[in-house]
């Protein structure tokens, strides 16, 4: 699979400061990514780790078997996308709507999902390891075959598939 995208931080002393090397990014894909509106668009396989996606529209996107490591997609919309097998691992969705959407076999281990919508959303199989999932919405969810032990903390879960 070719890398699309590839997202590198660097830490300056003494400061610990990090800094985006926009310079690793595809000119189009800086572009695509600074509109902010995704909907409906097909990213299978993309490499986005670490990017931070802020208030991104992903709305019906596909993202299958995509690395969003380290992303940061507080307050994205993700309605109905497609995250199967994707790494999500050490993300934040704060404030994310991730309705419906299809994790079947993500590894969302150690990501945040604080206030985060995740109803009707299917995590069968995947990896919940340390995933935080704090005052979210986990109505209707199916967690058939998932795996891991999530903190959860003030999260609704009315409905869920077991």
């Amino acid at each position: 699979m070719t890398e699309i995208i590839s997202v590198k931080y660097i830490v300056r002393e003494p400061r610990m400061r990090m800094r985006l090397l926009s310079e690793y990014l595809l000119p189009d894909m800086i572009h695509l990514l600074s509109s902010g509106d995704l909907e409906g668009a097909n990213l299978e396989g993309i490499n986005l780790t670490g990017v931070w996606l802020k208030g991104i529209n992903l709305k019906r996107a596909n993202l299958r078997g995509a690395c969003l490591q380290f992303a940061i997609l507080s307050e994205a919309n993700l309605e109905d996308a497609n995250l199967e097998e994707a790494n999500l691992s050490r993300s934040n969705f704060i404030g994310a709507n991730l309705s419906r959407a299809n994790m079947r076999k993500a590894n969302l281990y150690y990501s945040r999902f604080t206030n985060a919508n995740l109803q009707s959303v299917n995590l069968q199989y995947a990896n919940l390891q340390r995933a935080i999932l704090r005052c979210a919405d986990l109505s209707g969810a199916d967690i058939r075959y998932a795996n891991g032990e999530p903190i959860v903390d003030r999260t609704k879960m009315d409905g869920l598939v077991r």
